[in-house]
């Protein structure tokens, strides 16, 4: 979907806009065409694009970064997060999503390629493999994959569309305690509890 597309559905007047995997920056210039008070875009690579669109439109901020390291957790939370292309870029997509919850103050639009294989949740692995015409690509979800791992990083569904191999899932962050602990940090309650003891006897 184009940056015009995705805006019309997502309202961004006085809030703040983060799209992590930005490229050309279009969507962050939109946003703040449509009255977002600030947006800041992340990406890996630049582009003349890019350097454009920062000159052009102040309330523009960029972030060269790399999703996976720790200097994207130092990025500021917003109220509207834009991750469209990233996940199946990623060899850990989960991981991924628990930080973009942890940038997310209201709502998430996350857009990656989908598999329409199985009828479980499930990935589809493209080790080396070319999805989408790119080798750099590792996974591709069918949708009810997708669906419960938004839910387990903490996100409610609101909406989702889609084209051909492709989906863009409109979510609200949810409230505390909705994220399966549990399930997020596996143990064995027989081996390992959650109240760990004493290390010395």
């Amino acid at each position: 979907m184009l940056p015009a597309d995705l805006l019309k559905r997502v309202d961004v007047k006085g809030l703040r806009v983060l799209d992590v995997g930005c490229w050309e920056g279009d969507l962050c210039v939109e946003a703040v065409r449509r009255g977002a008070v600030k947006a800041v875009g992340v990406d890996a690579c630049v582009c003349s694009s890019l350097r454009e669109n920062l000159e052009r439109c102040p309330e523009f901020a960029f972030i060269q970064a790399d999703v996976t390291s720790e200097r994207f957790l130092e990025v500021d939370p917003a109220h509207v997060v834009f991750s469209t292309g990233v996940l199946y870029h990623l060899p850990d997509p989960m991981s991924y999503l628990f930080r973009l919850r942890a940038l997310t103050l209201k709502r998430l639009v996350l857009g990656t390629a989908i598999w329409r294989g199985g009828k479980v949740p499930a990935m589809r692995f493209y080790p080396g493999d070319s999805l989408l015409g790119n080798s750099s690509n590792w996974w591709a979800p069918n949708l009810q994959c997708l669906h419960r791992m938004l839910e387990t990083a903490g996100f409610l569904l609101e909406d989702t569309l889609e084209v051909r191999d492709r989906a863009v899932v409109f979510c609200r962050r949810g409230p505390a305690g909705t994220i399966d602990h549990e399930k997020t940090i596996p143990r064995r309650a027989d081996l390992m509890p959650l109240h760990g003891g004493e290390r010395r006897k």
